[in-house]
């Protein structure tokens, strides 16, 4: 076979092999502070992550004390 052919066959099941392989889906990292306390979430909707680090946060806090989100990425 002629290089090319190899390098050609070889970049076709490289592309087969990558195209297969499932993909990380994109994710948000949350986390949520108080005086008292803190929680934190990590899910692909940014709401859904903000939603669930307050509540986390908001169940280990005094009452009177208000979570806060202090990070997400």
């Amino acid at each position: 076979m002629k290089r090319t052919t190899l390098t050609t066959v070889a970049a076709i099941i490289v592309a087969a092999v990558l195209t297969t392989m499932p993909a990380k889906a994109f994710a948000w990292y949350c986390e949520a502070h108080s005086v008292d306390g803190w929680g934190w979430a990590n899910y692909s909707s940014l709401s859904d992550a903000q939603n669930v680090a307050l509540n986390q946060c908001s169940a280990v806090t005094y009452v009177g004390n208000i979570c806060y989100i202090t990070l997400c990425y």
